[in-house]
């Protein structure tokens, strides 16, 4: 039987030479710790076509009870419509705030996610982000293919 020295490093990484006909066995430990309290608030502003955020787009910090202030500015031939706001993990639907700018106040703990939307210009969005033109396409479409499905109906039972 042999005799196994043993050492304990607290380096992470650890960079080992290994010496020849020797033989190493590594193990890793790892001790659970208790999570600190969140004193401050996430906000995740996501990017959107037709236009940019200040700030860009990205995941910020800030102190419970802070105000910030998100601003969309839309590109040429967009304009703004609104805010989509929810809180992560939620998975209900998404308020729709229509200010521009933005000033929310941040609350102990939580993670926010903001999305401005953005339309082309002459074009008014539902509350989907979905352009009202488009709307009326899908139901006229819609509407041909009932009809359409009404009169192949009519003259197969004509034929019998």
């Amino acid at each position: 039987m042999s005799t196994f020295d043993s050492i304990l490093v607290t380096q992470n990484p650890l960079a080992i030479v290994w010496g020849y006909g020797y033989t190493f066995s590594c193990k890793a430990i790892f001790i659970a710790t208790s999570p600190t309290d969140r004193s401050d608030a996430v906000v995740v502003v996501k990017e959107a076509p037709g236009g940019t955020t200040n700030p860009g787009p990205g995941t910020y910090t800030f102190d419970e009870g802070s105000s910030i202030t998100l601003t969309a500015t839309a590109s040429d031939g967009y304009e703004f419509q609104y805010w989509t706001a929810i809180e992560a993990g939620d998975t209900g639907h998404p308020t729709l705030l229509p200010d521009n700018p933005l000033a929310p106040t941040c609350g102990i703990s939580y993670t926010y996610e903001y999305q401005p939307v953005f339309s082309t210009v002459g074009t008014t969005n539902t509350g989907d982000g979905l352009p009202v033109e488009y709307l009326y396409a899908i139901i006229i479409v819609l509407a041909v293919i009932v009809v359409s499905a009404i009169a192949a109906t009519l003259m197969y039972r004509s034929k019998k």
